[in-house]
C-alpha cells in the first residue's frame, strides 16, 4: 500500500483484513470479528472486537478489543486482551480514564517527541 494514499479509513480496512488473515490461518481455532465505532471522552474510536475459540471444544481462548483513533493527526491504538468480563472491566476502566485525561498524555507525548 502506498503511504502517500493512506487514509485512516483505508488503514482500518487494512487492519481488519490483516486480522482476518491472521486468525483464519491459525490451526484448530475459530474466531468472530466485529467492528463498531465508540466515543470515549471526546475521542471517537474505531473498535475491533475479536473472540478466539478452540475449534474442537468451542472453549474461549481469548477476547481482544482493539481501539484506534486519530489524535493530533497521529494514529493512536490500544489493545485490551482478556479472558473474563472482570478482567475486561478493570482494563477498560484504566484505559477509559487515561483517554479522558487526554490533555495529560498529549502533553507527555509532545514533550517526548
Amino acid at each position: 500500500m502506498n503511504n502517500t494514499n493512506l487514509t485512516f479509513p483505508k488503514l482500518q480496512e487494512a487492519l481488519v483484513r490483516t486480522i482476518n488473515q491472521t486468525y483464519s490461518n491459525l490451526k484448530n481455532t475459530q474466531y468472530k470479528l466485529q467492528t463498531s465505532e465508540t466515543t470515549i471522552g471526546d475521542i471517537s474510536f474505531n473498535k475491533i472486537q475479536i473472540q478466539v475459540y478452540d475449534k474442537t471444544t468451542g472453549e474461549l481462548i481469548i477476547k481482544q478489543d482493539i481501539y484506534n483513533s486519530l489524535v493530533d493527526n497521529k494514529i493512536f491504538s490500544a489493545s485490551i486482551n482478556y479472558n473474563s468480563e472482570k478482567e475486561k472491566e478493570v482494563m477498560e476502566e484504566v484505559f477509559f480514564k487515561s483517554v479522558k485525561s487526554k490533555k495529560r498524555w498529549v502533553t507527555i507525548y509532545k514533550n517526548n517527541a
